[in-house]
């Protein structure tokens, strides 16, 4: 497999996460680094995203995902749950709206690491 390297400007773009345990902590600072405008997707969260999501940093709806949680304008998504189900459920639904999507840990369901 050849990989293309890049960086995205990611200023204000809507990127998504789904899962918001230890796996997606990271992902989203990494992410808030890049001033990306973050939606969190997750039943249940750690104390460092639940304090983004009271302070404005991010949206957290507390909730499991839903097919349809990716909506067109979308950016990119990641998927950092524990379930490899759920990952691939939003990995294939992201793919299927053209929207890049990494599943935390899967490479087979990534199109782009970091």
């Amino acid at each position: 497999m050849s990989l293309f390297p890049i960086f995205l400007k990611l200023n204000a773009r809507p990127c998504i996460v789904i899962g918001a345990g230890n796996l997606a902590e990271s992902k989203i600072a990494s992410l808030r680094a890049a001033e990306a405008q973050v939606t969190v997707i997750a039943p249940y969260a750690c104390p460092s995203i639940i304090e983004m999501a009271a302070s404005g940093e991010v949206t957290w709806h507390q909730r499991p995902y839903e097919p349809g949680d990716i909506v067109p304008g979308t950016f990119l998504v990641v998927t950092a749950t524990d379930a490899p189900d759920v990952n691939r459920a939003v990995y294939l639904e992201a793919t299927s709206k053209s929207i890049l999507c990494n599943a935390v840990d899967d490479p087979p369901y990534c199109d782009f690491y970091f």
